[in-house]
């Protein structure tokens, strides 16, 4: 499955998709909204919607995508959905913004055996990235 785009601000990586999904289930997915009518981001994630809910999978909107805001004027999105999911908890980016808790609380019902942990985000979205891009996935030892 394609997605149209990504983040519209991405243009260090022309689109993690990272950024917008995050597979929370075979079959389902947290999607990273706009609430911004007026923003380009909005218009990708309506896109992106239509064609995971078209692949047959379950969708879950985060509909707030806050923007961290930087000492040089420069303003950047921190996608919530640029989490990383491990062992007993989720690591999901975030800024103070007013909407984290309830964001966390979209993100906690779709994990409900996690810990949901808010970790600074701004940093890491002024390298380019988020806490999922950061991450590496390393196999077990085999025995």
């Amino acid at each position: 499955m394609w997605l149209a785009d990504a983040i519209a601000e991405d243009d260090g990586t022309d689109g993690h998709v990272d950024n917008v999904v995050a597979f929370t289930a075979p079959g389902k997915a947290l999607l990273q909204a706009c609430a911004d009518r007026a923003h380009p981001n909005h218009v990708i994630a309506i896109n992106n919607y239509r064609r995971l809910a078209e692949a047959d999978v379950e969708v879950t909107e985060i509909p707030v995508l806050p923007y961290a805001q930087f000492a040089s004027g420069r303003s950047l999105p921190v996608p919530y959905a640029n989490l990383y999911a491990l062992n007993g908890a989720v690591l999901v980016p975030t800024i103070g913004d007013a909407a984290d808790t309830d964001m966390l609380a979209v993100i906690g019902e779709q994990y409900p055996d996690r810990e949901v942990v808010a970790v600074p985000g701004a940093v890491l979205a002024h390298g380019g990235g988020g806490v999922h891009c950061i991450t590496q996935h390393v196999p077990a030892a085999r025995s």
